[in-house]
């Protein structure tokens, strides 16, 4: 239970579909011009993403890829896409293609999530639309490598993030036909309290609501949105029942369009931003290094339960979030832990989720918990105290923070251990 807000911005629960414009530019505007913390750049301003869409404005829309070296050097305001591939086939940009996509980008012949990312970008008054499929070039390894890196830099320089939360694949869409009833807050009016001083209305919702429409949606089942919704400024998370909204101080949606301050307490570990400290951290230098370890297990604990189609994936899903840390921290990355920062309490994570087969291609050192394709936890480090002591550790990557080709420990008895043997 909580107070009835005392208006609602957007009337849009009666609606039977789960977009409105007015709302989302609502929250965008709100976001831009009074959240100071969302406002801190986690990336360099001037950046812009290799290949961008720009996605015109006359309807049907004729969606063009533009290299953005071509631009010029004015400012482009961009939004980005995390969906679920999914096992159908979708268009992807390729060197095949590369050349007619230049000139522009069948429209039809996209996914219904792809398509309706574009119509949104236009609605909302934006021109340009970052996909991964279609912005880096999937028959390239080298393309891949290279683009994957700049991960940190393509999501935290967007405006904002469209989310695709309740579909199961590219080809479900954004938009959902519903019931408006559902999305109706019940309602009460409460008789006069003495704490209260007057009467007040109150509305009656399901605690679970955040859990059960967006961290348990499909999408999050995804290793790689973790990053992507932790880098972005801001979410607008498409559930199936009603349109969400995040940022690094705000949560809303449509029943409660001002602000729930419940989410925060009810975000819990199967969200990706399930701590909301996590998301905060990544706004200011770090200072506190046991509590920026902390921090990353809670975020590992959250990602190695996600998704992967390809297992070799593990390491570089993963790679632009690294890469913002270790910016701030200047402490060497290796095989998804952090040297130098409590290094012994890292290596003691366990498996939690089900029994799964061991990858067939190298991932990481047996040491590392991306070793193994099943969710992991760490022990609590309040009542942890280390029986070794590390000397060395070493990686080698193909490209900063992606792919892992070797890795070794060497770790000795602690000096304190010894003496009581």
């Amino acid at each position: 239970m909580r107070p009835a807000q005392q208006k609602d911005v957007f009337d849009t629960m009666k609606s039977s579909t789960t977009f409105h414009p007015r709302l989302a530019e609502h929250w965008i505007h709100q976001c831009q011009s009074q959240h100071k913390q969302c406002q801190v750049r986690l990336d360099s301003p001037g950046f812009r993403p290799t290949r961008i869409i720009e996605v015109g404005k006359e309807f049907p829309p004729r969606p063009r890829l533009c290299l953005s070296k071509d631009l010029g050097h004015r400012k482009i305001q961009y939004l980005t896409l995390s969906h679920c591939w999914g096992t159908r086939p979708l268009l992807r940009l390729l060197h095949s293609n590369l050349s007619s996509m230049l000139d522009s980008i069948p429209y039809d012949d996209l996914p219904k999530t792809f398509r309706e990312a574009v119509q949104i970008t236009q609605q909302l008054g934006y021109r340009y639309l970052w996909i991964d499929s279609l912005c880096i070039i999937q028959d390239d390894s080298q393309d891949w490598v290279k683009e994957s890196a700049l991960m940190r830099a393509v999501y935290s320089n967007g405006l904002c993030n469209l989310s695709a939360a309740g579909a199961t694949d590219s080809s479900k869409g954004l938009f959902f036909d519903r019931d408006p009833r559902t999305v109706q807050p019940v309602k009460m009016q409460m008789d006069r309290q003495p704490a209260w001083g007057s009467s007040m209305e109150v509305a009656f919702r399901d605690m679970r609501m955040w859990e059960k429409n967006i961290a348990d949606a499909p999408l999050n089942g995804r290793a790689w949105v973790v990053q992507e919704r932790l880098l972005s400024r801001a979410n607008l998370l498409f559930g199936a029942k009603q349109l969400f909204w995040e940022c690094r101080k705000h949560r809303a949606c449509e029943m409660f369009p001002e602000y729930s301050s419940d989410f925060n307490s009810s975000f819990g570990a199967k969200n990706v931003k399930g701590n909301f400290q996590a998301k905060r951290t990544l706004n200011y230098k770090f200072n506190d290094l046991d509590m920026v370890i902390e921090q990353w297990a809670s975020v590992v604990h959250v990602y190695s339960k996600g998704a992967l189609t390809c297992k070799t994936d593990k390491l570089v899903a993963l790679a632009g979030l690294a890469s913002h840390m270790h910016r701030d921290i200047e402490v060497q990355y290796v095989a998804g832990l952090w040297d130098r920062m409590s290094f012994a309490w890292q290596l003691m994570w366990h498996a939690t989720g089900p029994d799964s087969l061991p990858p067939e291609q190298y991932i990481a050192p047996s040491w590392s918990w991306a070793s193994i394709s099943r969710q992991v936890a760490f022990e609590s480090g309040n009542s942890f105290s280390p029986l070794v002591e590390v000397l060395d550790v070493k990686v080698e990557t193909l490209g900063e923070f992606v792919l892992l080709q070797c890795g070794s420990l060497i770790v000795v008895l602690n000096s304190s251990c010894e003496s009581k043997v």
